[in-house]
């Protein structure tokens, strides 16, 4: 899975050579030129990273990077000029977004490695968030035909989870799935 940018400037120039240089990292670009068409596009794909260069047309960013940052896993770095620096810092930071002063006295490059690792460890996370998601589901599930079991087979509890890993273990199919059939069988 290629890594993907959303990059929103409303300066085209720039927006080109950010772009350019993502592409020197084999990372894929999306330009926008405004927040109200870049929400839609958070709506649409996941981004790795975000990089937000204000001021936007239709707003001026730091509302649409913070937005952003609280949902969604992407690495979000805003520009700013130097006079608003530390107003977007104040807003901006504890929402977990990086914020850069223009211009630029670090260099790009060593911001975007810090990004990339900082997205890969986000989307470490996720999967890991995913995987815990999915077994609390499961376990939802093995606990309302367990619940089934004991009310319709008269079963101890001890009896109804014996039955649920027995027949999974012997079918070679997940817990859930016997659960499932369990629900169904009962709820039909």
């Amino acid at each position: 899975m290629s890594e993907h940018v959303l990059i929103v400037s409303s300066q085209e120039s720039d927006a080109d050579k950010l772009s350019r240089l993502f592409h020197s990292y084999n990372m894929e670009s999306t330009v926008i030129n405004c927040a109200g068409k870049a929400r839609r596009k958070l709506l649409e794909n996941d981004f790795a990273m975000i990089v937000v260069n204000t001021p936007l047309s239709d707003e001026f960013g730091t509302e649409f990077a913070v937005n952003a940052a609280e949902k969604t896993f992407a690495g979000v770095l805003i520009f700013v000029k130097s006079d608003l620096f530390l107003a977007t810092l104040e807003k901006a930071e504890k929402a977990g977004v990086f914020v850069m002063e223009k211009p630029l006295t670090t260099s790009l490059n060593e911001i975007i490695r810090l990004m990339r690792a900082m997205s890969f460890r986000m989307q470490s996370a996720r999967r890991e968030n995913e995987k815990l998601q999915k077994k609390i589901s499961e376990t939802r599930v093995v606990e309302r035909a367990k619940t089934a079991l004991i009310q319709y087979e008269n079963m101890s509890e001890e009896d109804a989870h014996k039955f649920i890993e027995r027949q999974a273990m012997n079918r070679r199919i997940a817990r859930g799935d016997i659960a499932l059939e369990v629900l169904r069988r009962y709820n039909d």
